[in-house]
């Protein structure tokens, strides 16, 4: 809108036209007005998903859960006999299979209920270098995930539900029921949460960052609308230790 305010101008039936957005993507279950009557008012991006953990979105409240479980004092790791996981029909479908790193480790581990959950609770937190193949098959022949087992419940509806039941040696047990996982729409992430998966993404980057580069990353992410100028941004995000970008008419070294 406000492009079309300052003069900017485009295709007229972009939206209504037999090959525009709603023909195409809605397939006739959304009239073409509808796209512009919240415009100003409703920004779709507000209900955007970031995840917390470096896995699937729908392990998302899984490790959450374990990773709350061991900081609850009745919870003694040593003493954890079984886990139970519980998922909807969706979620079981596509990370409730029993684990297997086979030809691709990471991706097999990222989308495994199993291994997220002993992974949180064998290491104590989520992060990227847990999905390295070396650290996917040192967890994937440890005790901690045979004791993981996941299970279909019809009473879990929601898109990101589960249920996580821990049990220890000495007959205790610890439960946890979750309808919307952290990240998503109406379990937003605190600013603590992103500014922690900022931190991870920082270490594990092979090209590293000056001090002044991060702090300024920081406080340009934490509010981008008072940004002035992009190229403030773009410079921040590039490494000291980085090859050079080669020139037009050139090669790299």
């Amino acid at each position: 809108m406000q492009f079309a305010q300052a003069g900017l101008t485009g295709p007229r039936h972009f939206i209504s036209g037999p090959f525009g957005y709603a023909r195409l993507y809605a397939r006739g279950e959304r009239s073409p007005e509808s796209f512009a009557d919240r415009i100003g008012r409703h920004y779709d991006l507000e209900g955007i998903f970031f995840k917390k953990y470096p896995s699937c979105g729908l392990t998302q409240g899984i490790t959450e859960s374990a990773l709350l479980a061991l900081r609850d004092e009745s919870v003694n790791t040593r003493e954890i006999e079984r886990v139970d996981v519980f998922l909807p029909d969706f979620a079981f479908k596509l990370i409730g299979k029993p684990f297997e790193a086979g030809t691709n480790p990471r991706v097999n581990a990222q989308f495994s209920a199993e291994y997220c959950a002993a992974n949180a609770l064998e290491r104590g937190s989520s992060a990227i270098e847990h999905f390295e193949p070396e650290q996917v098959a040192e967890l994937g022949a440890s005790a901690m995930i045979s004791r993981i087992h996941v299970h279909f419940d019809p009473a879990l509806t929601g898109h990101s539900a589960s249920r996580f039941e821990l049990r220890t040696a000495d007959g205790g047990r610890w439960v946890r029921t979750l309808e919307i996982g952290p990240g998503y729409p109406g379990n937003p992430l605190t600013p603590e949460d992103h500014a922690q998966g900022f931190d991870n993404c920082m270490d594990y980057a092979p090209w590293g960052l000056r001090t002044e580069q991060v702090r300024d990353l920081k406080r340009m992410t934490t509010d981008l609308a008072a940004v002035q100028d992009i190229r403030d941004l773009v410079s921040a995000l590039i490494s000291p230790s980085a090859a050079p970008l080669a020139t037009p008419g050139s090669r790299a070294a």
